[in-house]
């Protein structure tokens, strides 16, 4: 078991602080719980290079599809409630699913179709089983149609029609599938299609969803979907390197969209947070479902939830597809660890989580009853690796 000596948190800090110090990021915050208590908490780096604001503990960050994690929960506290069964056909509640096709190629690169085998079950959505991509053009010939959705859909919020959370879900489901479901593993859009089952089933939007059922319950009060204007000046900018090794703007500061609710929340993407509110997102599913007395799952869907659901082949293919998740399988919406030899980084077979493009991590391990929360902003290729040093030093 670890324990943490006041050489070890000062050896944690240094492999934090040396990360901007070196120029491996932009600006890095760490923090560490373990049993329950912090045991390392930093900051360092500019949230604004060009007006040298200070990361602080209250800066919001985007942290992408670390998102998923957060629809996941959202999804099994309806599983708790018997609103659905896991092996529900999507169609039942997104007619979009109801007759979904399998694209291959004949050996002249011509497309052709054929009815999936067996329907799509939230299930498989949770799993990335579904066969449904994500949009980058240029993969695959399935990715290439999801692009040209997505460029309706990233659209639609500049017309008098912007396309919603459960017809973006719909329209997903009338994309061609990469694989028959089940037998493959594709990470991509499925956690989209959950966000608007929830939406289906509780009638309630995605976001008033999440914010009454695990924001508010948890405190963490600089959470949503989009950033308050009143918030804006925390919103932490967003970096790549450019050709110089120079960190510059990578995204504007803000999208004229993200200063208001969007209609599409996404299930998978989206959400913008502090390193302190997602920590207590963390330590709720380390302590089995339960934060500061408040329940938000029971302990068994928690570990339901963290347990591997995918093959020995599915879990190559996402090790082989998806940077630092070697020696991973996938539960539900989550990578979980089933050979820690093989890994990347130190890691306890059974520690779980996800992260976000732009460099954002977190791990719950509950061999040592830690949670591990790392957040960045960077765009840069391979900039999800550079936390690396310091989950080694939390590790050593």
């Amino acid at each position: 078991m670890l324990g943490f000596s006041n050489k070890d948190i000062k050896n944690i800090d240094n492999a934090l602080k040396n990360l901007v110090d070196e120029n491996k990021l932009p600006m890095a915050s760490g923090i560490v719980l373990r049993n329950g208590e912090e045991v390392y908490r930093g900051y360092y780096g500019y949230c604004d290079i060009d007006n040298k604001i200070p990361l602080k503990d209250d800066t919001i960050f985007r942290v992408f599809s670390m998102t998923k994690v957060i629809t996941a929960v959202a999804m099994m506290k309806l599983f708790e409630q018997g609103k659905f069964g896991m092996d529900d056909p999507v169609y039942e509640y997104l007619p979009g699913f109801k007759n979904q096709k399998v694209l291959f190629l004949d050996e002249n690169g011509n497309e052709r179709f054929e009815p999936v085998k067996t329907p799509n079950t939230i299930r498989t959505m949770l799993t990335m089983t579904s066969g449904i991509p994500y949009y980058h053009a240029g993969r695959t010939r399935c990715a290439d149609h999801m692009h040209e959705l997505y460029k309706y859909i990233n659209n639609s919020p500049y017309t008098d029609k912007p396309v919603t959370t459960v017809q973006a879900a719909n329209l997903i489901g009338e994309n061609p599938l990469e694989f028959h479901p089940g037998e493959g593993y594709q990470y991509g859009l499925s956690i989209d299609v959950i966000g608007g089952i929830i939406e289906v089933i509780s009638g309630k939007r995605l976001g008033d969803f999440c914010r009454e059922e695990i924001f508010e319950p948890l405190g963490m009060k600089d959470t949503d979907y989009y950033v308050h204007p009143e918030s804006l000046n925390r919103l932490s900018c967003f970096y790549q390197k450019d050709s110089t090794g120079k960190y510059v703007s990578g995204l504007t500061k803000v999208d004229d969209r993200q200063l208001k609710r969007p209609a599409f929340e996404e299930g998978g993407d989206g959400i913008v947070t502090t390193t302190r509110d997602y920590a207590k997102f963390a330590q709720m599913l380390l302590n089995g479902g339960t934060y500061n007395g408040c329940k938000i799952l029971g302990r068994k869907t928690v570990e339901y939830m963290s347990r591997n659901h995918i093959t020995a082949e599915q879990s190559a293919r996402l090790g082989a597809t998806m940077s630092g998740t070697k020696g991973y399988g996938y539960g539900l919406g989550v990578r979980v660890m089933i050979n820690p030899a093989a890994a990347d980084i130190p890691s306890s077979l059974g520690e779980w989580g996800w992260y976000g493009k732009g460099g954002s991590w977190f791990c719950i391990d509950p061999a040592e009853n830690m949670v591990i929360v790392f957040n960045t902003q960077d765009i840069s290729p391979n900039a999800n690796n550079r936390k690396s040093s310091f989950v080694a030093a939390v590790y050593a």
